[in-house]
């Protein structure tokens, strides 16, 4: 009995109330910290380090985060002006290290998200600097501001999109759950052969194999097509990316055509140059200063004139003082003019595709001209240059060392559009 008692008495002494509330704190302590980290494993760490609590960039562009577009010459220090942060905030910004160099490089068109308190003062800043990553700002209380550069996770998956036109390539594409980047992209691709706003008609067909990236699992707009193909009036047009080993990336054809192509530098035999490119030329029949935004050809009458490069011709016909011309639209960037045309070859129409070398007119001196000659004119994005020195774009085939890994490739992207199309 007595070695019970002395028992009970030692328990009765360990359990005293003090200890036992004690160890009770530290129990509810412990749980808490437990379900916290147990609900966000990132808020336990943050409980002792200064680690900023990373917003998410879909968060920053929905309210009470306000949006600040970047104004052509704007710095930050107005742009935040304009948003009523004060210049302390500003100076407080510019002295983080880390965020000096990416602040400096504000663009027009950028965005800037802040959320601010009620008085105006700075809360949080973001700034995406890139597809894949942003700068995160946070202000605490009576403490210096902390900025994170934030890397987003990229992952990338091959997916293809198929389908039959009804009314129009945009529709289809849109019901193919194509972007409107990535339609774009394609007819870019095909736009030296094909002209999408007239030669399109129901029941031609597109297939394309492209990779879609996903930052932070959100699918990004910047997605590449690594290949394509377009049935249209019976006739099948394909396009495979490679880069080569110098790192130049094209689309080619399956046999490695390049399908951007090149120019003739001048589209027929002359003889001579007899009014070069000239901003501030005297025309000689109006005689007033009218620039020359071509070069005239000088050549007997009836000298056949070539396509300087594959295209769409979209305009033929009488056009005021060139006469007799024909315009055609090399691909998206490029057109080329003819003028004083005695006659056009039979064989093309206006929305007619020609390739480089095939004859679509004769020389004449139709128009306002004072003897047999070709206007020509060359354009890039609708700017004259000078036909004679303007750099021409190189569109090379696949060059023949880098052949046969090429076809290889060719033949598996082929074998994929196949097994697409059924």
């Amino acid at each position: 009995m007595d070695h019970k008692e002395d028992d009970t008495r030692n328990s009765s002494h360990f359990f005293h109330p003090l200890q036992f509330a004690l160890w009770a704190l530290v129990i509810i302590i412990i749980s808490i910290f437990g379900i916290r980290y147990y609900l966000n494993p990132f808020s336990f760490s943050s409980l002792f380090s200064n680690t900023p609590t990373y917003t998410l960039l879909s968060e920053a562009e929905q309210s009470p985060w306000e949006t600040l577009t970047v104004k052509p010459k704007e710095t930050l220090f107005t742009l935040l002006k304009r948003a009523g942060v004060s210049s302390g905030d500003y100076y407080k910004t510019i002295a983080l290290q880390n965020a000096q160099s990416l602040l400096a490089q504000l663009k027009p068109n950028q965005h800037i998200y802040v959320l601010t308190t009620p008085d105006h003062t700075l809360e949080k800043l973001i700034y995406k600097n890139s597809d894949t990553q942003y700068l995160e700002i946070v202000y605490p209380e009576n403490a210096p501001p902390t900025a994170t550069i934030i890397t987003q996770q990229v992952s990338t998956k091959l997916k293809s999109a198929s389908g039959i036109i009804q009314s129009s390539l945009s529709a289809a594409a849109s019901t193919a759950n194509m972007s409107d980047n990535l339609t774009a992209e394609f007819t870019n691709i095909f736009s030296w052969d094909i002209d999408f706003s007239h030669q399109v008609q129901a029941g031609d067909k597109f297939i394309i194999i492209y990779s879609q990236p996903y930052i932070d699992g959100k699918a990004s707009p910047s997605a590449n097509i690594l290949a394509a193909e377009f049935v249209t009036r019976q006739k099948k047009y394909i396009a495979i990316q490679y880069q080569n080993k110098d790192s130049s990336m094209g689309y080619y054809t399956p046999t490695g055509e390049n399908l951007a192509k090149t120019f003739l530098r001048a589209p027929l035999t002359y003889k001579y140059v007899s009014s070069p490119f000239n901003s501030n030329r005297m025309h000689p029949i109006l005689h007033i200063v009218r620039p020359h935004e071509g070069v005239d050809l000088a050549a007997p009458a009836g000298t056949p004139i070539k396509a300087s490069g594959n295209g769409i011709i979209t305009f033929r016909g009488r056009k005021g003082g060139y006469g007799n011309a024909i315009i055609i639209q090399h691909g998206e960037h490029y057109s080329s003019l003819y003028a004083h045309m005695s006659k056009f070859s039979t064989r093309f129409h206006t929305r007619s595709s020609v390739k480089k070398g095939q004859v679509i007119g004769y020389v004449g001196h139709t128009g306002l001209a004072d003897g047999s000659h070709l206007h020509y004119e060359f354009r890039i994005d609708g700017v004259h240059y000078d036909p004679m020195t303007v750099k021409l774009p190189q569109a090379q085939p696949i060059p023949t060392s880098e052949k046969t890994a090429f076809l290889t490739y060719a033949n598996q992207m082929m074998t994929q559009l196949n097994n697409i199309s059924g």
